[in-house]
């Protein structure tokens, strides 16, 4: 298990975002070959940003394809500290998009080759005249694919610069086709779109329904949006629940192939600096039913803390990170069961609001754990039920940088 002291945090961050700033290059190492950098993880300490690869295992296998100060042909807008992953790829995704978020909202799309070099094919601007805070990326074809963006630009009624919308665009081209509304401001909510999952043909997204200064939140709501007509077809309310949509997967597909359900995060409210726990936790829908409707909820007594941003599906059910409370609880790693609706706290925690993203490999998971003194990918024994349970070990992400990894996201 990992060892840290909370007293050491605040000079060691320091040193830490000092070091990410450096040019010195990262070590020499026998470093696995390129057909086994398949994971791609971005390290972040908000300030700037670098593309790494990892194996299956966690393992270091390339340092630091493009950081904030790279320089590369097609690079026109320089990566800020505020850069995220798709949250879910596709049979599309030939390419990695790297969703730079706010004020940037510029999406760079990049190729990696054989030999686990990193290209830039080019830049598209999701902004439309203003900082629309695109959150993720879903590729339906090689020439559609839809970009939440999560701020509503209060200067416009309709059209391409209103936000709060999903943005079509065309990979291929580069070019904005089009958007898909999702619904008007209300009171002063606004709609905030955030993750999609991609389920039966349906793209399900979470709006996270905040008011523009966010002192202010609604009910939980996801809808479905069909890209054969760019509609919304489906609305389920989550009425207990505030702030879903930080996170947003489609359950394990059954025998006939068919997605049962998606699972969303709903995260409680934050008000200075403080998350709420009403209204907080995780449930599930099932998206067969006729209606699709919500046939779980967890809520964040059960959990023990307040969900976080990341969230994976299992066999059995889902995995959770959790949110501590900065010096006083860890993050923590919870696996809800479905057919029971229990939730298993796992030996995998961190300081408060450190885990990233987690990413099941063929033969393990990974979970990116972003503490600025010890900065690693934690490894499960397994896929299983046995696996998740026992088995973890922490494995050190280091790069040149020293930036602590936050996303990631299984390229092939």
């Amino acid at each position: 298990m990992k060892r840290y002291d909370r007293r050491l945090l605040p000079a060691l961050t320091t040193a830490l975002m000092l070091a990410g700033c450096s040019d010195a290059p990262s070590p020499e190492l026998d470093l696995p070959p390129a057909a086994e950098c398949t994971v791609a993880v971005l390290a972040s300490d908000f300030s700037s940003t670098a593309l790494s690869l990892v194996t299956d295992a966690g393992e270091r296998c390339r340092d630091e394809l493009m950081t904030s100060g790279s320089a590369a042909p097609g690079l026109v807008n320089a990566l800020s500290g505020d850069v995220v992953l798709p949250s879910t790829a596709t049979g599309f995704d030939s390419e990695l998009v790297l969703i730079d978020r706010f004020p940037n909202a510029v999406l760079t799309f990049v190729s990696i080759n054989d030999d686990a070099e990193a290209s830039v094919r080019g830049q598209l601007s999701v902004a439309t005249g203003f900082a629309s805070n695109p959150h993720d990326y879903l590729a339906l074809s090689p020439t559609q694919a839809y970009v939440t963006r999560h701020a509503t630009n209060q200067a416009s009624t309709s059209g391409l610069d209103r936000g709060g919308d999903l943005l079509i665009i065309d990979p291929s081209a580069l070019t904005i086709t089009g958007r898909v509304d999702l619904g008007e401001s209300v009171d002063g909510i606004d709609p905030r779109p955030s993750r999609m999952a991609l389920a039966n043909g349906w793209v399900w997204v979470g709006l996270a329904r905040l008011s523009r200064d966010f002192d202010r939140v609604g009910s939980g709501r996801v809808v479905a949006v069909d890209p054969e007509t760019d509609a919304v077809v489906a609305t389920v309310e989550l009425d207990t629940m505030v702030n879903c949509g930080g996170a947003l997967v489609a359950a394990e597909p059954d025998s006939d192939g068919r997605v049962p359900g998606i699972w969303v995060s709903c995260a409680g409210h934050f008000t200075n600096g403080v998350i709420d726990p009403a209204g907080a936790g995780v449930a599930y829908i099932d998206v067969l039913a006729v209606p699709p409707h919500v046939t779980l909820t967890v809520d964040a007594t059960a959990l023990g803390q307040t969900p976080g941003w990341g969230l994976a599906a299992t066999t059995t059910g889902v995995l959770v990170a959790t949110f501590g409370e900065r010096d006083r609880s860890d993050d923590q790693l919870v696996h809800i069961d479905r057919s029971t609706g229990t939730a298993e706290r796992l030996p995998v925690m961190t300081p408060a609001f450190q885990f990233g993203s987690l990413v099941r490999t063929p033969e393990q998971w990974l979970v990116l754990d972003a503490d600025p003194v010890e900065p690693s990918v934690w490894v499960s024994g397994g896929v299983d039920a046995i696996g998740l349970s026992a088995g973890w070990r922490n494995t050190p992400f280091v790069t040149g940088s020293g930036l602590p990894p936050r996303h990631a996201l299984r390229r092939r």
